[in-house]
């Protein structure tokens, strides 16, 4: 088992693999705080000459057993995806798609499961960073590593991997993908602020994303 720390401003996330999962082609456990999040990556070892486009495909899923819950009504199973772990699942398909080979016809599934969460850590943002670095640890080619980052802004005052609290009166909250030649993907949501601020904000996420990038590159 291995396992990569970083700190970030005053939050601290944690890589780990070879624990569980070990038949996948890569598998990393996500952590920060009390939110942890799995993620898998696997291809089919043959490609696929009937098809143009690129089959990948990925899952995001949170399970009320990881907020220590058992789903409401009848028959108390998980139901279907919601929309948030929808967006959630586009979230991580931005940020990784554009970096496989354009040629590369692998069928390809990234499924991030989380395993636990606390209002604490944003798990989506986490399977980001998990996406990446089991992508990294494979044998599957591609051209990574990538930082999934979140950014609010309270008062002018930029938030790394803000709690859920501190997204409620937030003037800006940005969701950035970063990779070492630049911005992947950009997602986010404000009220009307300065454009200089927002390039502070970019700029600002870039910096966060690079101990996660140096991280997954030691591996």
């Amino acid at each position: 088992m291995e396992r990569r720390v970083m700190d970030i401003e005053d939050r601290q996330i944690s890589l780990e693999r070879g624990r569980i999962a070990r038949q996948a082609d890569g598998a990393v456990i996500v952590r920060q705080n009390d939110t942890l999040v799995l993620v898998t990556a696997v291809a089919a070892p043959k490609a696929r000459d009937d098809i143009g486009f690129f089959p990948l495909t990925v899952e995001y899923q949170e399970k009320a057993a990881a907020g220590g819950r058992i789903p409401g009504g009848f028959l108390k199973r998980e139901g279907r995806a919601s929309e948030h772990e929808i967006l959630s699942c586009r979230l991580i398909d931005r940020s990784v798609r554009p970096l496989f080979p354009p040629t590369f016809r692998s069928e390809t599934q990234i499924i991030a499961t989380v395993l636990s969460a606390d209002d604490t850590a944003e798990p989506e943002v986490l399977a980001m960073i998990g996406a990446s670095a089991a992508l990294q640890i494979s044998d599957i080619p591609w051209g990574g590593p990538t930082a999934g980052v979140r950014i609010a802004s309270r008062g002018g005052r930029l938030i790394p991997f803000p709690t859920r609290e501190e997204r409620l009166d937030a003037e800006l909250d940005l969701v950035v993908s970063v990779g070492r030649e630049g911005l992947v993907m950009v997602e986010g949501q404000a009220r009307e602020i300065p454009e200089e601020h927002l390039v502070e904000a970019l700029l600002f996420a870039q910096q966060c994303a690079e101990p996660i990038l140096a991280a997954q590159e030691a591996w």
